[in-house]
C-alpha cells in the first residue's frame, strides 16, 4: 500500500508497507524515516528528489541538476534517517560543458561514498546478512559470530566492504555483539546496525528472548546509540512455568501451579497453606524448564509477590505465565470499580516484580464484550519518573500493545516499566500506532514527564536538564504530525539539574564511582567472576557516572580477602575486574579509558581476621590514572592471567 505525503506537493514521496513478514513490524520506524527524509528534501529544496521507504530501506531517485547536488542530497538523507538503509538511484541531468583541451587529463566521475550499515534478516529457515561493513575484518567477524550463534541457521553473507573505512566506528563491536544476540533471539525479523544506531523489529522466539533483546538495547541506548525496537508478542513457550490462583473470602482456588524447580514449588506450597487452597498441588515442571537457579528464583519471587497482592486486595485473581503477570481484584472481576486498597496492591505488586517481568491489571476476569469501534476508544497515557514508568490505555490490537510495551522497556528500562494496557479491538484514527510510539520516544528524551495520546492529539509535558532533549522530543513527534495529529508540548529545562550533570574530572569521577560501589557493592558468585543478577542496578549507576567523566584513565581494581592462595586470589581479582569492565562497556561506558587490574589480597582496607573485615576487603575500587596508563584492558604483565 502506498501513501503520498500531501504536505510536500513538489516532491514524489512514497511510503511502502512492510508486509514481507507475518507481523506488524517496523511501522513506526518507516514512518519516522519517511517524515525526516521528507522534511530534509523540502528544507534543502530538492524538489527533483523521489523518496520511497519500505520498512528500514529507503530508495532515493530522480534527476539531480548536477553531481554536487546529488551528493549533497544523499549526505543529507543519511543524516536525516540514520536507521534507514539508503539505496541511491539518482541520475544527473546532462549539461553542456566546455570542450576539454586535448592535453587535459580525463576527469574522474564523482564518487558517492558507501553508507556503512548492515542488516540481518531472520527467518524460520535461516538468516541473511547484507549491507556494507566498515571493513573486511568487521564483515568477516560478524559473519563468523552469526554462524556460531545461529548454528544450523547460518547466515548467507552478502555484506560488502566499505572501501573508505580503515577502522571500526566508535562502539562498533558493542553494536555487533547486540546484533548477534538479537538475531539469535528472534524467531523472525530484522536487525540493523549502523554507526551510532541500532534497530530490531520482529517476533522474539520466547519471553526470555524478548527480555534479552530489550536488555541489550537498553545498554546501547545508555551508551548514546539511537535505538529503535518494534517487537511483536513472543512465540508461545511450551512448558513455561505458570501460577494461577484466585482468592475469595480468604480461601485460595489454585487453578494451576507449575514452578520452574522443586525449591520454587515448595515455597509456593508453604505460602499458600494459610489460605487452605483447593485444586491441584504445586509441583515442579518436568524437565527443569528453567535455564538456571537464578531465573527460577526470580520467577518464584514474582509468584509470591502476586499472592501477597491478592491478600492485600482481599481477593481477586493472579496469573503468572513465564514472565507475564496479570492481576484482577475481586470487584474488578465483577465489573465494578476497584477500591483504593486494590489499587495499592497493584502498585505494590508492580514494584515487587523482578526486572523483565510485565504486569497487566486487565484480562484476567471474565472477558467483557468487545467494545464498539468509536472515536476516542483508543488512548494512551504514560507517566515517567526516574524510578517508575506507568503505561495505561487501550490499544487497537494485541500486536500494537506488545510493540508499545517492548518499545517502552527498551527506551526506559524494563525494570522501570509497569503497564495496565487493555486491548480495545477497535479501529481509531489513522496513524494511532505511529503517534503512540512517537509519544513514548518523545517522553523518553526527558528526565520526567507525562504524555497523552487521544482524539487526534499528542500532549507532552515534562522536565529535562538538556536543552537538546527539547528538539529531540519534537523530532520524535514529527511522524504523527504528518498523519494529521496535533502536537502540544510544554517542556521545562531544569538549569540546576543541568549543572549537576556536568562533566566530572578524572579524580572526582573515581571518587564518585568508589562511593557508589561502597554504597551498593557489585556481587559475584562464590569463587567466581560471574556478576550476580542483583547487581544490575549498581552497574547501571556506575555506567551512568562514567558517561559524565571527562577524558582520563580510570582503573577498575579487583580486590579479595586473604582466604585461599595468593596466586588464586590474584587471578580471581583480575577476572572480576575484567568482568566489571566488560559489563560497564556494554552499558555505554567509554572502553578506551577503562583499565582492569587485579590486586588479589595485597591491598586490604580492613583486618582479614574476621568476616566483617574480609567482606570489606572483597571489593571493586576505582582510581584515576594518568592518561598514558589507559591500555583499555589488563596491564601487559597480567595479560595471560586467566
Amino acid at each position: 500500500m502506498r501513501h503520498r505525503a500531501p504536505l510536500l506537493p513538489p516532491l514524489a514521496l512514497t511510503l511502502l508497507g512492510a508486509a514481507a513478514f507475518g507481523w506488524a513490524a517496523s511501522g513506526a520506524i518507516e514512518h519516522r524515516a519517511f517524515a525526516r527524509l521528507a522534511r530534509m528534501a523540502e528544507a534543502d529544496g530538492h524538489d527533483w528528489l523521489r523518496i520511497e521507504v519500505d520498512g528500514l530501506a529507503a530508495r532515493l531517485s530522480g534527476a539531480a541538476p548536477d553531481a554536487a547536488t546529488a551528493a549533497a542530497a544523499l549526505a543529507a538523507a543519511r543524516a536525516a534517517a540514520p536507521l534507514a538503509t539508503i539505496d541511491a538511484a539518482i541520475t544527473v541531468t546532462a549539461t553542456t560543458a566546455p570542450a576539454a583541451a586535448p592535453d587535459d587529463p580525463p576527469q574522474a566521475a564523482p564518487e558517492i561514498a558507501l553508507e556503512i550499515a548492515l542488516e540481518i534478516l531472520r527467518a524460520a529457515d535461516g538468516a541473511t546478512l547484507r549491507g556494507v561493513a566498515p571493513n573486511a575484518a568487521a564483515r568477516d567477524r560478524l559473519a563468523t559470530a552469526l554462524a556460531g550463534a545461529l548454528g544450523d541457521a547460518a547466515p548467507t553473507d552478502s555484506a560488502a566492504q566499505a572501501a573508505s573505512q580503515a577502522g571500526d566506528p566508535p562502539n562498533w563491536r558493542a553494536l555487533e555483539a547486540a546484533a548477534v544476540s538479537a538475531a539469535a533471539h528472534l524467531a523472525q525479523g530484522r536487525v540493523r546496525l549502523a554507526p551510532g544506531a541500532f534497530a530490531v523489529s520482529g517476533q522474539p522466539a520466547s519471553e526470555t528472548a524478548r527480555i534479552a533483546i530489550e536488555r541489550s538495547a537498553r545498554a546501547l541506548r545508555a551508551g548514546g546509540a539511537t535505538v529503535t525496537l518494534d517487537l511483536a508478542a513472543p512465540v508461545a513457550e511450551a512448558g513455561a512455568p505458570v501460577f494461577d490462583v484466585a482468592l475469595r473470602a480468604g480461601a485460595a482456588d489454585l487453578r494451576a501451579c507449575a514452578a520452574p524447580d522443586a525449591d520454587g514449588a515448595a515455597k509456593l506450597t508453604q505460602a499458600l497453606a494459610p489460605f487452605n487452597p483447593t485444586g491441584g498441588p504445586c509441583a515442579a515442571l518436568d524437565g527443569a524448564a528453567s535455564a538456571d537457579a537464578a531465573s527460577g528464583a526470580r520467577w518464584t519471587q514474582a509468584a509470591l509477590a502476586g499472592l501477597a497482592a491478592l491478600d492485600q486486595a482481599r481477593g481477586g485473581r493472579f496469573r503468572l505465565e513465564g514472565a507475564r503477570a496479570s492481576f484482577a481484584a475481586a470487584d474488578a472481576q465483577a465489573g465494578a470499580a476497584r477500591p483504593g486498597g486494590a489499587d495499592a496492591a497493584v502498585a505494590r505488586l508492580a514494584g515487587a516484580l523482578p526486572e523483565g517481568f510485565t504486569l497487566s491489571s486487565e484480562g484476567v476476569g471474565p472477558a467483557p464484550p468487545a467494545p464498539v469501534a468509536a472515536e476516542g476508544a483508543l488512548w494512551l497515557r504514560a507517566r515517567a519518573t526516574p524510578e517508575l514508568v506507568l503505561l495505561t490505555g487501550a490499544a487497537p490490537d494485541v500486536a500494537t500493545r506488545a510493540a508499545m510495551v517492548s518499545y517502552a522497556a527498551a527506551a526506559f528500562g524494563a525494570g522501570r516499566v509497569h503497564e495496565g494496557m487493555a486491548v480495545a479491538q477497535a479501529h481509531g484514527a489513522e496513524g494511532w500506532r505511529t503517534a503512540a510510539l512517537g509519544a513514548l520516544d518523545a517522553l523518553a528524551q526527558l528526565d520526567s514527564g507525562a504524555v497523552e495520546v487521544a482524539d487526534g492529539r499528542v500532549s507532552l509535558t515534562g522536565v529535562t536538564h538538556d536543552p537538546a532533549a527539547v528538539r529531540a522530543s519534537h523530532d520524535a513527534l514529527a511522524a504523527s504530525a504528518l498523519k494529521g495529529w496535533r502536537g502540544e508540548t510544554r517542556i521545562t529545562v531544569d538549569l540546576p539539574a543541568r549543572a549537576a550533570a556536568s562533566r566530572l574530572d578524572p579524580d572526582a569521577c573515581a571518587a564518585r564511582l568508589s562511593a557508589h560501589s561502597a554504597e551498593d557493592p557489585i556481587l559475584f558468585g562464590a569463587g567466581s567472576a560471574e556478576i550476580e543478577a542483583t547487581s544490575v542496578a549498581a552497574l547501571d549507576t556506575l555506567a551512568a557516572t562514567l558517561r559524565r567523566c571527562a577524558a582520563g584513565a580510570i582503573e577498575v581494581g579487583g580486590h579479595t580477602d586473604s582466604q585461599g592462595s595468593a596466586g588464586y586470589n590474584l587471578s580471581l581479582s583480575q577476572a572480576r575486574a575484567e568482568a566489571v569492565r566488560a559489563a560497564l562497556i556494554a552499558r555505554g561506558a567509554p572502553s578506551a579509558t577503562l583499565v582492569a587490574r587485579g590486586y588479589g589480597e595485597d591491598a586490604p582496607i580492613a583486618d582479614n581476621a574476621d568476616e566483617a573485615g574480609r567482606a570489606r576487603n572483597r571489593r571493586i575500587a576505582f582510581t584515576a590514572l594518568p592518561q598514558e596508563d589507559a591500555t583499555g584492558g589488563a596491564p601487559p604483565e597480567q595479560e595471560t592471567t586467566p
